[in-house]
């Protein structure tokens, strides 16, 4: 009783398939959901465009005839 045995008799396939499964999880479904501190849907962490003029008029970075020329151009 070696481990001749082990690779003969296919219990081997039982820490392979282990492996394969833990992978599966992480890589599709932990990292959908927000277990790791994200959601994985980047656009809903990310500001729109006009959130960040708006931020910017109200810190005073851009006057007002600016804000409203690149409220325009959005």
């Amino acid at each position: 009783m070696g481990h001749e045995n082990f690779f003969n008799s296919g219990i081997w396939i039982i820490p392979l398939v282990m492996m394969l499964l833990c992978f599966l999880f992480f890589r599709f479904f932990a990292s959908k959901r927000n277990f790791f501190g994200h959601n994985g849907n980047k656009s809903a962490t990310e500001e729109s465009p006009l959130d960040i003029i708006k931020k910017r008029y109200a810190r005073g970075e851009i006057s007002r005839s600016e804000f409203e020329q690149m409220q325009k151009n959005i």
